[in-house]
């Protein structure tokens, strides 16, 4: 009787990062054929894995989804893995609101969104000396618990070419340029919108979509109820006259206008909601001599 002795096969497996200040990858070594190995890539502060290759190959799973940073295999030849790290950029949101933040003075800051950002859902304070810039693809809403203070500086603009705060210096003309200072209002074709603003005697823009201060009390020419709202809501002028020619529009938290009232005949008017999608929309109430806006809830 003769006893057969195998020899044991030994693959070498090494593992890298593709940066090695992006990462710590545990190095791999000699493993018996066969054996099971788990290699596992840890990202440093600021940097995020992104794939594993293999003669610059990207690996994926059976179920052909990218492998995640603990791979798990087994051990069938020797191997050259490397770990692929980028840095860990914020991904920009498609709606951004900011509310209880407070800008101290010498804050240099800018903030974007793809759609829509919203300031002042609790406050927005921006103090002397502060520089805030917005930046978004449609719509900027700034609520009435939005403060500008003296010597204070916003600038807000939409984009036109798809650059936001990377190259917001460079690109962009404000829509709206707000200086505690000089308190002066810019308007403009773009949708730079305001929640609850107050426009009278005759200060009403012509255009579709409005900039104005935002450091302004609510309309109290004009109130909606129930708000929130589902099929319907009343609105109501608190100084109705029948020289006076009022209308309404309704408008999506993306500025399209989906409903239009002409002519207002009466102090109370139903407004029915049939189709509107539920969210967060606007009611623009004016006349040659009132005008406003109101954040209108459907849900």
């Amino acid at each position: 009787q003769f006893n057969t002795l195998e020899e044991t096969i030994y693959h070498y497996v090494t593992a890298v990062p593709n940066d090695s200040s992006y990462a710590y990858v545990n190095a791999g070594g000699h493993y018996e054929h066969g054996s099971e190995v788990t290699l596992l890539a840890l990202a440093n502060d600021g940097y995020v894995f992104e794939y594993w290759t293999e003669n610059e190959e990207i690996l994926f799973d059976e179920n052909n989804n990218i492998i995640t940073d603990t791979y798990t295999f087994i051990v069938e030849a020797s191997r050259e893995l490397t770990a692929h790290f980028t840095e860990d950029m914020p991904v920009m949101p498609d709606v951004l609101v900011l509310d209880e933040q407070t800008h101290t003075g010498g804050t240099q800051i800018c903030y974007d969104a793809i759609d829509t950002i919203i300031a002042g859902g609790g406050s927005f304070i921006v103090e002397s000396g502060s520089n805030v810039h917005l930046v978004a693809g449609h719509n900027i809403i700034l609520l009435p618990w939005s403060h500008i203070h003296q010597g204070a500086f916003l600038n807000a603009s939409i984009t036109t070419d798809g650059s936001f705060c990377n190259e917001v210096d460079m690109k962009h003309s404000p829509l709206v340029l707000i200086n505690g200072d000089s308190k002066e209002v810019e308007y403009t074709t773009h949708a730079v919108e305001t929640d609850d603003m107050a426009y009278e005697n005759g200060s009403n823009p012509s255009n579709d979509k409005v900039i104005g201060m935002i450091d302004q009390s609510a309309p109290s020419f004009f109130s909606i109820y129930p708000n929130p709202a589902k099929d319907a809501f009343t609105l109501e002028l608190h100084h109705f006259q029948t020289d006076e020619t009022f209308t309404a529009e309704i408008y999506c938290i993306r500025g399209h206008l989906l409903k239009k009232i002409d002519k207002i005949e009466s102090p109370e008017t139903i407004i029915w909601l049939g189709g509107f999608e539920p969210g967060v929309h606007f009611i623009r109430v004016g006349s040659e001599y009132h005008y406003g806006i109101r954040k209108l809830v459907i849900h």
